[in-house]
C-alpha cells in the first residue's frame, strides 16, 4: 500500500461509498448513511485518494419480548403479544428507526419462532448475526 489514510466520513464521500456498496452487496440496499442513527462511527480508508474501504456504525433496535409462562392459554399469550409489539413498533417508527431485531436463544427458537414469524418477523436470508466485544480492542 502507498499513501494510506484513514479518516472521518465526509458528505462528499458519499457516491464512493454508494459505488462501494453496490460492489460488496449488489442486491441490498444502501442504508441511509446520513441518518443521525449512523453516529457511533463512519470511517474511511483512502489508498491513494481513493475510498477503498469504510466502517460504518449505525443504531440498531433490539426487541425483548417478555411473556410471563404461567399467565393465559397460548391464544391470550399470542394476542397480547400482537397489541404490544403493534405498539413497540409504532414507537419505534415513530423515532425514525426503519427496522426492529429481536435475538432469540435456541431453545426458544422452534415455538416462539414460530409464533413471530405469525407477528410478520421474518429471519434475513442469507444473513448472520455476529457480535464483537469493545473491551479487547
Amino acid at each position: 500500500m502507498n499513501d494510506v489514510k484513514i479518516r472521518e466520513y465526509i458528505p462528499s464521500d458519499f457516491e464512493a461509498i454508494r459505488d462501494l456498496h453496490f460492489k460488496v452487496y449488489p442486491k441490498a440496499k444502501l442504508p441511509n448513511i446520513d441518518s443521525p442513527y449512523f453516529f457511533p462511527f463512519k470511517k474511511v480508508m483512502l489508498v491513494d485518494d481513493r475510498i477503498v474501504l469504510a466502517a460504518l456504525g449505525s443504531q440498531e433496535i433490539e426487541g425483548h419480548f417478555l411473556v410471563d409462562p404461567d399467565w393465559g392459554d397460548p391464544l391470550q399469550k399470542f394476542c397480547a403479544l400482537r397489541a404490544i409489539q403493534n405498539e413497540a413498533l409504532r414507537s419505534v417508527r415513530d423515532r425514525g428507526f426503519e427496522t426492529c431485531f429481536s435475538t432469540i436463544h435456541e431453545d426458544l427458537e422452534k415455538s416462539y419462532g414460530k409464533r413471530l414469524t405469525e407477528l410478520g418477523w421474518f429471519k434475513p436470508p442469507k444473513w448472520s448475526f455476529w457480535l464483537r466485544s469493545t473491551t479487547e480492542v
